[in-house]
């Protein structure tokens, strides 16, 4: 007993130097600060050994690359080992890294009621092979400018899918690009954007489920004021918006944050290009409106060389095109049965062909034809008999 009361007075005794000497500072640091690689694990050792570089929250990697300060020239990569970790990552002005995971539904970063991906102003990120979920309003939340690059990821998100904001003042435009991934969501729009511009290649873009604010939408793209114009290009992919059994939803429009059952919206200085592309609004067992593009507030549609599957129960209508006051590239070549449809879209946008007493008879799309369809006969010069 004497020695330990005399061992607690020598300690009480030395000098801070020595306190310093005897009792190093702790940083918390399992990451080399120069490291290159870095691994996010549930486990970080490995048949009884430690992974070197090795943290099992991201919370520890975000604080990692904010010393390491990665740039062009010297990036940083996280490796994901299998697992789901939440909370997520929350990225403020650090760029040039990288996200790998082990696969989608293997790695999955976020977890409902969570943070799962939030970025501002971070250039640079290129993110692999996971996916993301929870989160609010959306599995990946961007804010301001900042660049990223997603190759084989899956987004899962009850209200959005992908959402952007805090757009207003932006000098410079933020670019996101997508490679073979898929945006899910079951709320209100699946891909969201305000400021960007948004490149998509072989990819799937689904909303599904009851929708939220009386519409569900696939892309909605809506400058702000005072803010850059969006931009959306989606190639060689699929639109898909699905509603859950009897759901009802509002008329669709392409004005302000749109309305209804629509596959693609643009406004307010937006613009949306969709090439070989295949966009499907399959109604469900309510006779809603529906819509495959929609535009208004100054926006622009260009979609020519895409494919369009549309259905919902009479009397609902099928728009095609439904314009609000903007501008829609969009024509198409209808195949004989849309002729007996209740189909809506722009005069001259849309051609079909009957054949009739063995002769073509080539169509063209007119309001101004009501009778047997809005459809004017080319072969004989008037509306279709």
């Amino acid at each position: 007993m004497r020695g330990k009361k005399l061992a607690g007075l020598m300690f009480r005794l030395l000098p801070v130097g020595l306190l310093c000497l005897w009792f190093p500072a702790y940083t918390g640091a399992a990451i080399a600060p120069d490291a290159d690689v870095a691994y996010l694990r549930k486990d970080c050792s490995e048949d009884g050994v430690a992974i070197p570089n090795c943290v099992t929250t991201a919370k520890e990697i975000m604080d990692w690359l904010i010393v390491r300060q990665p740039t062009a020239a010297s990036p940083a990569t996280v490796e994901i080992g299998p697992g789901q970790f939440s909370p997520g990552f929350s990225c403020n002005g650090v760029s040039n890294f990288s996200l790998k995971g082990s696969g989608r539904g293997k790695t999955i970063i976020g977890r409902s009621g969570q943070l799962a991906f939030q970025a501002r102003n971070c250039f640079n990120v290129n993110v692999q092979h996971l996916t993301i979920t929870g989160g609010f309003p959306a599995p990946v939340y961007w804010l301001e400018s900042g660049s990223s690059s997603w190759l084989d990821v899956e987004l899962r998100g009850a209200l959005y899918g992908w959402s952007e904001t805090a757009c207003v003042g932006l000098t410079q435009r933020p670019v996101h690009r997508w490679f073979s991934s898929t945006i899910h969501a079951t709320g209100k729009v699946a891909y969201n954007a305000s400021c960007s511009e948004n490149w998509f290649y072989g990819s799937e873009i689904i909303v599904e489920g009851n929708g939220a604010v009386g519409g569900i939408r696939g892309i909605t793209t809506h400058g702000v004021d005072g803010g850059p114009a969006p931009e959306t290009h989606v190639y060689g992919s699929v639109i898909r918006v699905l509603p859950a059994p009897g759901a009802s939803f509002n008329t669709p429009s392409g004005s302000g944050d749109a309305s209804g059952m629509v596959a693609v919206t643009a406004g307010l200085n937006a613009e949306v290009h969709v090439h070989g592309t295949g966009i499907d609004v399959i109604g469900n067992d309510v006779p809603n409106d529906i819509a495959a593009l929609a535009v208004a507030d100054g926006g622009t549609i260009h979609a020519a060389q895409s494919a369009f599957v549309m259905d919902t129960p009479m009397p609902g209508k099928i728009y095609r095109i439904k314009n609000d006051g903007g501008t829609v590239k969009a024509p198409f070549l209808w195949e004989s049965s849309v002729l007996l449809k209740n189909l809506i879209s722009e005069s001259g946008a849309d051609r079909t062909t009957e054949v009739i007493d063995g002769l073509p008879h080539p169509m063209v799309y007119t309001p101004a034809c009501t009778t047997n369809g809005p459809w004017l006969d080319t072969l004989t010069g008037q509306c279709r008999q």
